[in-house]
């Protein structure tokens, strides 16, 4: 019932992020760091499918260690002894814990990666504004200070040519 409810909800939270997305760049005004994070979320959640791959994976080979032939698990599936229904409920519970573990493992780190890649980008475009802050601001006293030498040099101008 787990895993059917898992792979129901990927395909509901990329519709969900899908939809928000354009908004939310719209909000962060088209910022590097905002697509770069909702890149990473699509990543994320379309990895979860790679992530049940190998967990079925996983529970195939488990099956076939714990069950060497095919009579042992029909055997042990018509039997219903104890020590057969607790392999049954280790190997169901251990399905389980991957098909939760492993996305949530992995969305956990990469949220981490994301939140210092995108600090990281913060960090360097704060820099280049700073720098770009400070041209403007070196290039407008340069401007008042040609603008001042002129205004000089018009208004002696004017007086000169008045004072003919």
């Amino acid at each position: 019932m787990i895993i059917l409810f898992a792979q129901t909800v990927q395909p509901l939270i990329l519709l969900a992020i899908y939809m928000f997305l354009p908004l939310v760049l719209v909000i962060g005004r088209f910022s590097f760091r905002v697509m770069f994070l909702g890149a990473l979320a699509i990543f994320t959640v379309k990895g979860w499918t790679a992530m049940w791959f190998i967990a079925n994976w996983l529970y195939d080979h488990m099956l076939v260690a714990m069950y060497p032939s095919t009579l042992g698990l029909l055997h042990a599936l018509l039997k219903l002894n104890l020590d057969e229904s607790m392999k049954r409920i280790v190997l169901n519970t251990t399905l389980i814990a991957m098909y939760l573990g492993f996305p949530l493992i992995w969305t956990s780190m990469l949220a981490w990666v994301g939140y210092q890649v995108a600090g990281a980008m913060g960090s360097a475009a704060k820099g280049s504004i700073a720098t770009g802050a400070a041209a403007g601001a070196a290039g407008a006293r340069m401007g008042s200070q040609v603008a001042g030498s002129a205004a000089g040099a018009a208004s002696r101008g004017i007086t000169k040519g008045l004072g003919k």
